[in-house]
C-alpha cells in the first residue's frame, strides 16, 4: 500500500498531471463532467495556442453554460484564448463575442461569470517588473463597453463574489463614485446588502476597492492550471 506523505502525493498529482494526453477533436461531443475538465486540460497542455479554433470555443462555451462543474476551467482558457496574441485572430474574435454571451446567458452560472471577469480585472505584474496591467485592457474599446452595459445586472444576483467583482469591474471601468451609488440604488435588491454597503464605503477611499476586500488578487498560476 503507497504511503502518499504530503511530498509523495505531490509527486504523484504532478506525474499524473504532466502525463495527460488525452486528445479532443474539434466539436467533438462532451459526455460527461470529467470529458468537460479533460477538454481544458487538453487545450492548456496539449493544444498549442496557436492552433487553436473557433470551434474549441465553442466547446468552452458549451462548459460554461452546460457543465458547471468545469466551468472554473472553462473560464481561464476562454480568457486565455482571447488575451494572447499566438491564438489566430478570428479564434481570439470569437471568443471575445463568446465571452459576451456568456456574461449574458442566464444558463451561465453566477460563479462562472465571476471567474471570467476575475481573470479580467485582476491586476497582474509585467514579467520586467515594471508596473501591473489587467487582462482587461487587451479587449476593444466595443466589447469593454459591452461588459459595462451588462455589469449592472449583476447586482440584482444573489451571489455576492459576483455582486461585488461587478462593482470593481465597474470601477475599473471608470464608473465614479457615484455612479456606482447610483447603479447601487438601481439595481441592487432592498434592503442593499451588507458586502455591497461596504464596497461602497470602500470605493470612496483612496485605497482601490480590490486592494481592501482582495477581490480578484487570488494568487494562481492560471498556465499552470493551478486552480483555486
Amino acid at each position: 500500500m503507497i504511503d502518499y506523505s504530503l511530498p509523495d502525493l505531490y509527486r504523484y498529482r504532478k506525474v499524473e498531471f504532466d502525463e495527460f494526453n488525452r486528445r479532443f477533436e474539434p466539436e467533438q461531443t462532451l459526455e460527461k463532467d470529467e470529458d468537460a475538465k479533460d477538454f481544458c486540460h487538453f487545450l492548456g497542455r496539449v493544444l498549442p495556442l496557436t492552433d487553436r479554433q473557433p470551434a474549441h470555443v465553442d466547446t468552452l462555451k458549451v462548459i460554461l453554460t452546460q457543465w458547471h462543474g468545469s466551468s472554473k476551467y472553462a473560464s481561464w482558457r476562454l480568457v486565455e484564448t482571447i488575451v494572447h496574441s499566438e491564438c489566430p485572430g478570428d479564434t481570439r474574435a470569437h471568443a471575445t463575442k463568446t465571452l459576451l454571451e456568456c456574461l449574458s446567458d442566464t444558463s451561465t452560472s453566477t460563479y462562472a461569470k465571476y471567474r471570467l471577469l476575475h481573470y479580467l480585472v485582476r491586476r497582474r505584474n509585467r514579467p520586467n517588473g515594471q508596473g501591473v496591467f489587467r487582462y482587461l485592457a487587451r479587449l476593444r474599446r466595443s466589447a469593454k463597453e459591452q461588459i459595462a452595459q451588462i455589469l449592472p445586472g449583476f447586482l440584482r444576483e444573489q451571489a455576492f463574489e459576483l455582486n461585488l467583482i461587478a462593482l470593481y469591474a465597474m470601477q475599473v471601468l471608470g464608473a465614479t463614485h457615484a455612479a456606482l451609488e447610483t447603479t447601487v440604488r438601481e439595481k441592487a435588491p432592498k434592503p442593499v446588502p451588507v458586502p455591497i454597503r461596504n464596497v461602497l464605503i470602500l470605493a470612496a477611499e483612496p485605497t482601490p476597492v480590490v486592494q481592501s476586500l482582495n477581490l480578484g488578487e487570488v494568487s494562481e498560476d492560471e498556465g499552470q492550471e493551478e486552480y483555486h
